[in-house]
């Protein structure tokens, strides 16, 4: 996937441990990934932005804090 929205249907997940692992292939350049994290009756998102190499591989770490609603992202 190179550029729209992503939804759970367009991921190759794996899920370990209440860890889903969704695998996305972007090209190089500069993305703005946005997070959508809905549970029960909430729905929160979190932005955070990326510059790609052609063949570099960067893993997106999602932390979801649910008690106080909180999503943080960052790149590891």
């Amino acid at each position: 996937m190179t550029s729209g929205a992503a939804t759970s249907s367009d991921f190759d997940s794996r899920v370990t441990r209440k860890t889903l692992q969704p695998i996305l292939t972007l090209g190089p350049g500069r993305h703005d990934v946005r997070v959508q994290v809905k549970w029960e009756d909430h729905l929160t998102t979190a932005r955070l932005f990326g510059i790609f190499r052609s063949g570099a591989t960067r893993r997106l770490d999602v932390q979801v804090a649910r008690a106080r609603g909180n999503v943080t992202l960052s790149w590891k």
